[in-house]
C-alpha cells in the first residue's frame, strides 16, 4: 500500500528524478571521466601488470562503491517518503477530527468522531472510546465509540476493557499482545479530566500499533477536551430545558384561561418543522420558541390581556427579554413576527412574504390554529372542519401558502392530532 501510494506520489517521482540526476552527474559521470584517463593515459605507460591490474580493480570498486551508495540512498528516500506520507496521513486525521469534535453536540458524537480517527489514524481491526461513568472496577465501562468490525469489537470487549482500566489506572499507554484469550493485539491511551476513558484500537498482529503511539496520545488528549465541553453543554442544555420548563408553566399560570397553549403550538410547529425538511437544530430552536412565543404576556397586567392594543405589545416586550439572555437570544425575531401576516397586514413591523422569519410563519399558523380550536382560550372555539376551511381562506393573506398547504396535508394524513 505505501509503495502504490509512493509511486503516485509527483513529489515523490521528483525526488526519485533528482537522486537519478544527482548520481548520473555525481558517479556516474565522473566516474566515466575516470576510467577514460586510465585507459588511455595511464594504462599504456605502466610496465607492471599487477599495478595495472590493481588500478582497474580500483576504479571497478569504486564504480560499484558508487552505484551501492545511490541503491541505498534511494531505499533511504523512499522509506523516509513513507514515514513522511503515513505522519501526512495521521495529521489529516487528527485535523478531521478536531473540526467534527468541535461540531459534536453530545458525549455520543464526540466519541463516534473519536472512535472513527483511531481507526483511520491506525488502520486497526476496531476502535472503541471508553469511559467510566463511575469509578468501580465492578461497573462495565461504557463504550462511547465504536469503529470497524462490530463483531471483533464486540467479542473481545472485556480484554479492551482490562487494558482501558490498566492504562486509566497507570496513566502509561498499555499494549497487550496476542494471547490465548484474544488474537489480536489491542493497545490502550488514557485520558483524565471530568470523564476518565482511554481510546483502544484492537489490530492484526503483523500491524505494530506502537507506531501510532504518539498519534493515538494526541487524540486522547483531544478526547479530554471534548468530553470536558461535551460535559458542559449537557449541562447547559439540560438548564435550558428546565428554565424553558419553569418559564411555560409561569406563563400557563398567568394567563389562566390559555392553559397548555404554548406547548399544543409546539406540537403543531414540530410536525410542520419535520414535514418541511428543517434540520435538528433548526427544529430545535423553533420548539423552544414555540413554547416561548407568548412570554412578553409575563409583563402584561392580567386585567389588560383583552386589551388589544396593549396585547400586541407582547411580541416586541417578548423579543426585548429574549434578546437579553445569551441561551435564547437565537429565538428572539422569531417572537417578535410571529404575529406578522404572510400579505404585510401583521404586527409589530407589517413584513411581508419571505421577509418574515420561516420560523415565525409556522408559529404564527400554529398558534391561530390552537386559538381557533382550544376551549381554554379567550375566543369561542370553532369546529375542526370550520378552522381547516379557516386556513385554506386564509392561505397566501394570513398564512405562508406553504406552511397553510403542510399543515393542511399534515391534519389529513392524521400526523397532527389536534386533541394534543
Amino acid at each position: 500500500m505505501d509503495r502504490k501510494v509512493h509511486r503516485l506520489s509527483i513529489f515523490s517521482q521528483s525526488l526519485d528524478y533528482a537522486a537519478v540526476l544527482a548520481f548520473l552527474l555525481g558517479g556516474v559521470v565522473p566516474f566515466a571521466a575516470l576510467a577514460y584517463v586510465a585507459q588511455h593515459y595511464v594504462l599504456p605507460d605502466l610496465e607492471d601488470r599487477n599495478m595495472a591490474a590493481g588500478l582497474i580493480a580500483l576504479i571497478f570498486s569504486i564504480g560499484v562503491l558508487s552505484l551501492a551508495s545511490y541503491l541505498v540512498l534511494q531505499r533511504f528516500t523512499r522509506q523516509s517518503l513513507r514515514r513522511m506520507e503515513r505522519d501526512n496521513r495521521q495529521l489529516q486525521a487528527i485535523l478531521e477530527a478536531s473540526r467534527a469534535l468541535a461540531a459534536a453536540p453530545h458525549r455520543s458524537a464526540a466519541g463516534s468522531a473519536l472512535a472513527a480517527c483511531a481507526r483511520s489514524l491506525t488502520e486497526c481491526t476496531a476502535a472503541l472510546v471508553m469511559v467510566e461513568e463511575k469509578e468501580d472496577e465492578n461497573e462495565p465501562m461504557t463504550v462511547l465509540g465504536e469503529a470497524g468490525r462490530e463483531a471483533a469489537a464486540a467479542r473481545f470487549r472485556g480484554n479492551a476493557e482490562e487494558c482501558a482500566r490498566l492504562a486509566i489506572v497507570s496513566r502509561w499507554p498499555i499494549q497487550q499482545d496476542p494471547n490465548e484469550n484474544c488474537p489480536l493485539q489491542i493497545s490502550a491511551v488514557a485520558f483524565q479530566g471530568d470523564t476518565r476513558g482511554a481510546v483502544v484500537v484492537l489490530g492484526d498482529p503483523k500491524h505494530d500499533l506502537a507506531e501510532s503511539a504518539d498519534s493515538l496520545a494526541t487524540l486522547a488528549a483531544l478526547a479530554s477536551v471534548s468530553l470536558h465541553n461535551s460535559n458542559l453543554q449537557d449541562i447547559q442544555r439540560n438548564f435550558f430545558v428546565q428554565l424553558t420548563d419553569v418559564v411555560v408553566s409561569a406563563l400557563d399560570h398567568h394567563l389562566g384561561y390559555h392553559e397548555g397553549h404554548s406547548r399544543r403550538v409546539a406540537h403543531i410547529t414540530n410536525r410542520i418543522g419535520h414535514e418541511i425538511g428543517l434540520g435538528e437544530a433548526a427544529r430545535e430552536r423553533l420548539h423552544f420558541a414555540s413554547l416561548l412565543h407568548d412570554i412578553g404576556m409575563l409583563k402584561i397586567p392580567i386585567g389588560k390581556h383583552t386589551d388589544q392594543a396593549t396585547a400586541r405589545t407582547h411580541t416586541v416586550i417578548g423579543h426585548k427579554m429574549l434578546a437579553a439572555i445569551r441561551i435564547w437570544e437565537d429565538l428572539a425575531p422569531m417572537v417578535l413576527h410571529h404575529h406578522e401576516r404572510f400579505d404585510g397586514s401583521g404586527y409589530p413591523e407589517a413584513l411581508s412574504g419571505e421577509q418574515i422569519p420561516l420560523e415565525a410563519r409556522i408559529i404564527g399558523l400554529a398558534e391561530a390554529v390552537d386559538t381557533m380550536t382550544s376551549k381554554t382560550s379567550y375566543k369561542e372555539p370553532v369546529s375542526i372542519e370550520a378552522m381547516l376551511q379557516e386556513v385554506r381562506d386564509c392561505s397566501g393573506t394570513q398564512f405562508d401558502p406553504r406552511i397553510a398547504e403542510t399543515f393542511l396535508g399534515l391534519v389529513e394524513r392524521g400526523v397532527i392530532d389536534l386533541g394534543s
